[in-house]
């Protein structure tokens, strides 16, 4: 299983992304940073799993260690280079993560040790009993938070980094083109959305953090609706949202489109004149050093001119990358109209100024963009998919 071991490329990033971390800990004085968030477990040593037991990274100036459930210990074995302990089902968790660190960190040197307390990986009940029992050990010690240490890093990607982005998108593309191409009155949401899957797992997909995400008429209301039994109808949007996974990077699309007899009705085509005007201004603004709100605010601008009734969304994109259930995003970057920051070279951003139409569904076409100096580019080989006849 050495294919499962991150490549000399890949080794080169981590260890680079560890460089970086550890220069973050030295400038806040961080000695000891436990890190729970599986995201920034992946991101500093390529170890991932589905499992939900507790899991931890210890890193310090020197070394660099992962505690997890035994199960999940095989994963870490042929999955990274990072050395590793683990603990049984008759073994509390915290106890070992503490003593693992009593082992390893010395009192005297250990004065400041970072927790994670925006994860969802550890129940506020565990932090409590970690930070009480390492007090113990620890006495002198303080606690400093840094949920946004790691992720804030993450938000600028590496060549690599990019590349495997871009391949996300060729697996979104193939599901899209699928999709798009079986999508007919009377199939079941449920046989649609296995269609998209079945084309992006063929591409190479690997599991991903958010479900497919696909809408039938007024279900495209409903927000962050899964397909179910319901039966798709004659004159019905039909809302996909896609993401695809390669390397655990991702890269996501919305698309609409409408089914019906005869002539597209003005309301949908008019929508996504203004939709696709807004992702494209949008897109051709993200240069860096822009301001993420006046982006915003040129995307809202333009889909402000629909003429009916409807409800715009109040994020029009984010930061898009490594993804573990259930989210895809960077909570380090969120764009909207009081969004502060700018935009920097080589982020990745999925891009959705999207709409709801009140009893007819949702109607987006958005765009997994890297940020670069001549403005973004798109990851995406096309933004056109064909429908079949289904007359």
């Amino acid at each position: 299983m050495e294919q499962l071991k991150p490549t000399v490329e890949e080794a080169a990033d981590i260890l680079d992304r560890v460089r970086r971390v550890r220069n973050t800990m030295r400038k806040e004085k961080v000695d000891l940073a436990i890190l729970s968030n599986m995201e920034h477990v992946f991101y500093l040593s390529n170890y991932q799993t589905v499992g939900g037991c507790v899991q931890v990274l210890l890193l310090t100036q020197d070394d660099i260690h992962i505690v997890t459930r035994e199960l999940e210990a095989t994963n870490v074995e042929f999955r990274s280079h990072v050395s590793y302990s683990f603990y049984n089902e008759s073994q509390d968790p915290i106890e070992i993560i503490v003593q693992k660190i009593k082992n390893r960190c010395e009192a005297e040197s250990t004065k400041v040790i970072g927790l994670e307390y925006n994860t969802t990986r550890l129940a506020y009940k565990q932090i409590r009993q970690l930070q009480k029992n390492l007090l113990a050990h620890f006495p002198a010690v303080s606690f400093s938070d840094i949920s946004y240490l790691v992720s804030a890093l993450r938000l600028i990607k590496s060549p690599l980094d990019i590349a495997k982005v871009r391949r996300a998108a060729r697996i979104v593309h193939a599901g899209l083109r699928a999709g798009v191409a079986a999508a007919r009155p009377g199939l079941m949401e449920t046989h649609l959305g296995g269609v998209v899957l079945e084309a992006m797992c063929r591409e190479g997909c690997e599991y991903t953090a958010y479900p497919v995400f696909l809408c039938s008429g007024p279900t495209g209301c409903l927000g962050h609706y899964t397909p179910t039994q319901k039966i798709i109808q004659e004159g019905e949007v039909v809302f996909f949202e896609i993401g695809g996974c390669f390397g655990r990077f991702h890269a996501a699309r919305m698309y609409s489109i409408y089914l019906g007899e005869g002539d597209t009705p003005e309301w949908f085509t008019t929508a996504e004149i203004l939709v696709r005007k807004a992702t494209r201004v949008g897109r051709e603004m993200m240069k860096p050093g822009v301001r993420v709100a006046e982006v915003d605010k040129a995307m809202r601008d333009i889909i402000a001119l629909y003429p009916y009734p409807h409800k715009q969304s109040e994020r029009s994109g984010y930061s898009i990358g490594i993804g573990f259930y259930t989210d895809w995003s960077n909570p380090e970057f969120f764009m909207h109209p009081t969004s502060e920051g700018s935009f920097q070279e080589n982020m990745t951003i999925h891009l959705i100024p999207w709409i709801q139409l009140p009893g007819k569904g949702a109607i987006g076409f958005s765009d997994t963009v890297l940020v670069t100096e001549h403005g973004g580019e798109s990851l995406f080989e096309g933004d056109n998919y064909e429908q079949r006849s289904y007359k």
